[in-house]
């Protein structure tokens, strides 16, 4: 009898915890990630908009005086690449138990709870600010798509559990 209890157990336990997976990962702009850590992704627009636009430009411009030289095409098919790539590579922001992580000038940038010193919420922004000299961070919803209702809900977990002050809309400002 206790064995068959205990799998029963488990396989109850199983049951619920991928329910509850699926529920989390459910929500639109949040993924977990393996290592725990939950990743909220925005879309690129800018660039690529910019990148359509000199295609465009250049088109316009040149595109009957060109006519057949390849190298022109080339350079029209490089800048077609170029806003795809930009809008298929997608910012984020990593949330971890004691850090945050972003893409910033193409490589990832980790910093930890103990170096940021508020993060401020605002109406379709959210702003990570720090200790020291560097430069703030700012999610913007109209810049990059970013869902910053939940990336507002998740950063207040955050500052909640690191001790990092919180102002914005979610919390009143001290």
């Amino acid at each position: 009898m206790s064995r068959k209890w205990k799998r029963m157990v488990e396989r109850n336990y199983d049951q619920v915890s991928k329910q509850r997976s699926k529920q989390e990962s459910a929500l639109p702009g949040v993924k977990l990630l393996s290592d725990g850590t939950e990743m909220i992704r925005g879309r690129s627009i800018v660039m690529p908009i910019t990148m359509i636009a000199i295609v465009s430009m250049f088109i316009l411009v040149y595109g009957s005086s060109a006519g057949n030289d390849p190298l022109f095409w080339v350079t029209v098919g490089a800048y077609v690449f170029l806003a795809l790539v930009y809008f298929l590579r997608r910012p984020y922001l990593r949330i971890g138990r004691s850090f945050l992580s972003t893409r910033r000038m193409g490589r990832d940038q980790i910093v930890e709870a103990k170096d940021i010193a508020s993060i401020t919420c605002g109406d379709g922004y959210v702003a990570i600010d720090f200790k020291s000299k560097r430069r703030k961070w700012f999610f913007s919803r109209v810049m990059n798509r970013y869902p910053t209702d939940r990336m507002a809900e998740r950063l207040l977990l955050f500052a909640q559990r690191t001790g990092v002050p919180m102002y914005g809309e979610t919390t009143d400002k001290s």
